[in-house]
């Protein structure tokens, strides 16, 4: 299976665009960025989950930046997987089925669907292990999962069941990488 595609719009014997809706058919999640000189298709190329356009002639920065962005957007959806104690043992849980990590009295509870299981790692080593997979501090207690935010109300982020308090320091950085991370599923 591919990972990434780029896509020229004009090809001989079909067209780009029928191409990648041929190619969305079979893998949902293969990254698509279209080559082209018709910036007139960036809006239809949206509709088959293009990542982006490069407008010919291509330039090496271009193309090296573009390249960069698909290959961080393909690093934060490999799965991540942390071992964590329970009661009577060990868990693996993957990154996606945490709901948050909380830090209390110098120990991490990580609340994932399912179980809560438990940690002594620092917050900040904790925060380290899952930078890059869609999780920011909401304050120095919390650490949630952008993916598991059904909103923000009264200073407070809802994940899941629970609402945690998003502290004046961390407010700002919070919301840029809840905004970055909204933007990027649409």
């Amino acid at each position: 299976s591919l990972d990434i595609i780029f896509l020229d719009i004009m090809m001989r014997n079909v067209d780009g665009m029928t191409a990648a809706a041929k190619i969305r058919e079979a893998d949902k999640n293969v990254i698509i960025i279209f080559i082209t000189n018709m910036s007139q298709y960036a809006i239809k190329g949206y509709s088959v989950g293009a990542l982006n356009f490069l407008l010919k002639p291509v330039s090496y920065f271009a193309f090296a930046e573009e390249l960069r962005r698909a290959l961080e957007k393909l690093e934060n959806k490999r799965p991540m997987y942390l071992a964590a104690h329970v009661a009577g043992g060990i868990v693996r849980l993957e990154a996606s089925e945490i709901l948050y990590v909380e830090v209390m009295k110098h120990k991490i509870f990580i609340h994932a669907k399912t179980v809560v299981a438990e940690d002594y790692l620092p917050m900040k080593e904790m925060e380290q292990k899952l930078s890059g997979h869609l999780f920011a501090r909401c304050n120095n207690c919390y650490l949630a999962n952008l993916e598991h935010v059904k909103g923000i109300v009264d200073g407070f982020c809802l994940v899941g069941e629970e609402k945690l308090a998003i502290s004046r320091s961390r407010k700002k950085p919070f919301m840029e990488a809840l905004a970055g991370y909204l933007g990027e599923k649409q």
